[in-house]
């Protein structure tokens, strides 16, 4: 098999699948084997393959010319990593797969390397059947992910918190994440999915990192195929697949609390000041902070137990309700108030013991739920 391949146009495609300097996890399967890239071809296109054991991304580029004898073979995906880091944008690169080797010849360079052809321990994901597509503007699943994905578990020992619940149904598509002690929903109209049945599938942590990471703020349409297994998600760019987490999802919307008796109004980056403030003396972000209103401010306040020292910091606050003093995790309250996108945070209160929901005043989409702390 040979071919010619454009340094330009492969280097990029080989460092966003395997990932560079820590900015991107490698998507390569090195659990059981040497981490790979499977190459496939089909008429002058080649498609490279990268998985890790929990997720699958593929990439397609087209070479030089016609490909002599096509088949599909795997290299290391190190050393081709490592050798596209040293190549020029206007190299030529020569490819030669022959006898279970692969010769690679780049301007002064000739490298040869490792090509199986037969029986290469490389696990690759099939496509789902497309009876179940979902089709969903880009910057619309970025955003319901971005909302969410701060408030899953990490390395929890019930599983399905290590991850998103991602619903569609023909009234709307929803992301739910929680790790027991907060919750974090984001829904928008469904505009696409057609049938009477619910699709649901929860999602790796894992796997939303990535398509964080390579879904854009467009309009583009991402395609969004939901399987028994896994999900197939497929845009002009790039195509993702990913193992689910098969189990059951928690009763979510059961712990939503009906009804208020205090409702707060409060500028969010005075919130977030007031929260870097109060906490400034305390042992880790994730202590107790309390807040009590007082005429039209809010004062946050910490004590540290240890050191018995106290630090507090207010902020202007639109009070409707009688008010009382409530005492959340301080980095919960502010991963709250860094995904609110506009100016305003609203939180409903029911009583002390109760959980307190948060919504944007202006994106009525997200709604956010943090259990108190009993001091």
């Amino acid at each position: 098999m040979k071919f010619i391949i454009a340094a330009h146009k492969l280097k990029p495609l080989v460092s966003d699948l395997f990932g560079t300097s820590g900015e991107a996890t490698p998507l390569v399967d090195g659990v059981n084997s040497p981490p790979l890239f499977l190459f496939e071809c089909a008429g002058n296109i080649l498609t490279i393959f990268a998985a890790d054991g929990i997720q699958q991304q593929h990439r397609s580029i087209e070479a030089s010319g016609k490909i002599e004898s096509p088949q599909s073979f795997t290299l290391l995906a190190k050393s081709l990593a490592g050798i596209c880091t040293n190549l020029e944008d206007d190299t030529d690169i020569q490819v030669e797969i022959k006898d279970g080797k692969g010769t690679l010849s780049a301007g002064y360079a000739e490298y040869k390397l490792d090509a199986a052809t037969e029986g290469a321990k490389f696990n690759k994901m099939e496509a789902n059947a497309p009876e179940k597509t979902i089709k969903i503007v880009e910057k619309h699943i970025k955003h319901i992910l971005e909302q969410t994905r701060f408030a899953t578990a990490q390395n929890d020992a019930r599983p399905y918190l290590n991850g998103v619940l991602f619903e569609a149904n023909p009234q709307c598509i929803r992301c739910v994440a929680t790790d027991g002690h907060r919750l974090a929903k984001c829904e928008l109209k469904n505009e696409t999915f057609k049938g009477d049945e619910t699709l649901k599938a929860i999602l790796p942590n894992k796997t939303i990192d990535e398509m964080i990471r390579m879904l854009e703020h467009g309009d583009s349409v991402a395609e969004v195929v939901i399987g028994d297994k896994h999900i197939d998600i497929k845009t002009e760019r790039f195509a993702l697949s990913s193992n689910l987490l098969e189990m059951q999802y928690p009763d979510w919307e059961s712990v939503i609390p009906e009804g208020h008796t205090l409702r707060l109004e409060v500028d969010k980056s005075g919130l977030q000041a007031g929260i870097q403030r109060a906490m400034a003396i305390a042992e880790s972000p994730e202590d107790a902070i309390s807040l009590e209103c007082k005429g039209d401010k809010v004062f946050l306040t910490h004590r540290n137990a240890r050191t018995n020292e106290e630090a507090s910091a207010n902020t202007g606050v639109k009070v409707k309700g009688d008010p009382f003093v409530i005492s959340f995790n301080a980095k919960y309250l502010a991963d709250v108030a860094m995904a609110c996108a506009s100016d305003t945070l609203v939180m409903d209160l029911a009583d002390p013991s109760k959980a307190a929901k948060f919504y944007d005043k202006k994106a009525p989409e997200s709604l956010f739920l943090i259990m108190p702390i009993k001091l």
